[in-house]
């Protein structure tokens, strides 16, 4: 991978674009009916979004300081490690969701479970409202499922897009 110095100043246009998304989702989150098509377009947004903080993190765009949030999600173990996949399987089935552990994880792990999912389920409020998602890898999907917030989401993303590097 080529780097130039200019890179600092493309940057500019990434982080932009993570504010934009931060600002997307906290208008989402006010929605008072919530169909098929707006959650996945919170999705998308949450998915893209991801995508923009690691390409600042491998490009190395992003203050140590950003880089090394820890953010506290929800961990819940799998039931069992022969984690097969039926389509009729829900996480509620392969997932203690009873038993929960606090996990404090970096940004560049949460890249990783949004950028190679293997589950992803919106989890919601008593007024059906989404508050967050579980998710978990490929990677993971074996040891636990993870529960993050859409207030965590949109605060990663305003860090990230805030973030003001001063030296490479």
């Amino acid at each position: 991978m080529c780097y130039n110095t200019n890179m600092t100043i493309h940057s500019h246009y990434w982080k932009k674009d993570l504010l934009k998304r931060a600002d997307k989702l906290s208008d989402q989150v006010t929605h008072i009916r919530w169909g098929e098509e707006a959650l996945m377009i919170m999705e998308k947004v949450i998915v893209l979004g991801f995508y923009s903080v690691q390409k600042l993190l491998q490009e190395n765009l992003l203050s140590d300081k950003t880089q090394n949030i820890k953010i506290s999600i929800k961990k819940y173990p799998a039931i069992t490690q022969d984690n097969t996949v039926i389509r009729s399987s829900t996480i509620a089935d392969l997932y203690n969701l009873e038993k929960h552990s606090k996990s404090n994880q970096n940004i560049l792990f949460l890249c990783h479970q949004f950028l190679q999912p293997r589950y992803v389920e919106f989890y919601y409020d008593k007024n059906n409202h989404p508050l967050g998602l579980y998710i978990t890898s490929e990677h993971n999907k074996k040891k636990a499922i993870f529960k993050i917030e859409l207030s965590q989401i949109i605060a990663i993303f305003n860090d990230a897009g805030n973030d003001s590097l001063t030296q490479l």
